[in-house]
């Protein structure tokens, strides 16, 4: 997805932390991606975009909600607070802490702290609060529930041999469940395409 540069707009699922500073790089060309702060002033950080690489200015819509959390929170933080893109869905699960592993005597044991924090570059912590989409799109149990059970059958059957005897011939597959998020985000790019593509008053 992240390479269909030639887009006009796309939608980009938020994803996991490692590779979250490189991809909120790719929409970011200038200023803080994100910072760290700790208990001590020595251990606080800032990571900035390096300015190359960067995607073109295409229409980006960031689908969030309960499940999007650490790296996928850096990524939406960084485009809400740069304005680059457009947060779609629900408050995402509040998860920017700095865990530090803490051997006790003897090796047999160990304890976890919380020895820091992580902020948008608008300052805002991440930690239990999560960030607020700019479009709020809920989905209720049952739905979430429909679309679970949706993603799991089509991954199934993505990933099956072609030859499998159990692959469901073309124009047969399961019908997916209607994703109202991504719908309303689809929606919302034809909408920015099309101000977009009007000529100037």
């Amino acid at each position: 997805m992240l390479d269909r540069i030639r887009s006009r707009g796309i939608v980009v699922p938020a994803i996991g932390l490692s590779p979250a500073i490189e991809v909120a790089d790719r929409f970011i060309s200038k200023g803080v991606i994100f910072s760290t702060k700790g208990r001590k002033p020595a251990s606080n950080d800032t990571f900035e975009a390096r300015g190359k690489g960067t995607y073109p200015n295409f229409s980006l819509v960031v689908l969030v909600n309960k499940g999007t959390a650490a790296g996928a929170e850096i990524i939406a933080g960084a485009i809400r607070d740069h304005k680059r893109g457009i947060l779609l869905g629900e408050k995402t699960f509040g998860k920017g802490s700095i865990q530090t592993l803490i051997p006790l005597e003897g090796g047999k044991s160990a304890v976890q702290l919380t020895t820091g924090k992580w902020f948008t570059p608008s300052g805002e912590c991440i930690h239990q609060a999560g960030i607020k989409p700019d479009l709020e799109v809920t989905l209720d149990v049952a739905q979430l529930k429909a679309l679970g059970e949706s993603m799991s059958k089509r991954h199934v059957e993505e990933n099956r041999p072609a030859q499998d005897p159990r692959k469901a011939p073309p124009g047969t597959e399961t019908k997916d469940f209607g994703d109202i998020q991504l719908q309303k985000a689809i929606e919302l790019l034809k909408g920015m395409l099309e101000l977009r593509s009007r000529p100037a008053t």
